[in-house]
Order: C-alpha cells, then sequence, then structure tokens
C-alpha cells in the first residue's frame, strides 16, 4: 500500500488521470489560441478584401469618367455640337462643365 492508503494502481491511474487532464488543458488552450489567431488572420482578410472591392469601384468610375470625357471630345472634334451638348445633360462627369451648355 501507499503512502496515501491506495493500491500502487489506484495511484497510477490517478496520476494517468491528471497527466491527461493536463494535456487536455493545453489542447484546449491551443486551440482557443488557434481560434483566435484564424479569426485575426480572417478579419485582416475581410479588411483587405473590402479596400480592394473599394479600390476596384473607384478605378470603374475613373475610367467610366474617362470614357464620357473622351466622347464628349470627339464630338467637339467630329463638330458634333448636338451630341456633346447631349452627352452633357445626359450625365455631368469630373472635368466637365456641369448643367449643360
Amino acid at each position: 500500500r501507499s503512502p496515501a492508503g491506495l493500491p500502487p494502481s489506484a495511484l497510477e491511474s490517478t496520476a494517468a488521470a491528471s497527466r491527461r487532464e493536463v494535456l487536455r488543458g493545453a489542447a484546449s488552450r491551443a486551440a482557443t489560441e488557434d481560434t483566435e489567431s484564424r479569426v485575426q488572420r480572417m478579419a485582416q482578410l475581410h479588411r483587405s478584401l473590402k479596400a480592394s472591392s473599394l479600390e476596384a469601384r473607384r478605378a470603374v468610375t475613373r475610367w467610366d469618367s474617362h470614357v464620357q470625357r473622351c466622347m464628349f471630345f470627339e464630338d467637339l472634334e467630329a463638330r458634333q455640337f448636338k451630341a456633346a451638348a447631349e452627352l452633357l445633360s445626359v450625365r455631368p462627369t469630373a472635368g466637365l462643365p456641369r448643367g449643360g451648355c
């Protein structure tokens, strides 16, 4: 018998159970840290995708504005003043006078 009054097999099983609990606690902490790092990575990815989306929208808007300006100046160059005036009145864009002719 051991000093605690338990048979040796009971002490061994108690020690094994104690080790398992310690390992479970460590695994649980590791899983929590892993989950936290995943959430942080996902949040960073979300911010990056959002910024890229906004940048793409700005690029599309700039491209549309550029195309509108080109069409306006092509109409002026071809002396199609009515078409240029209509383009101005339909959709005023940056770089062109607002409100039409």
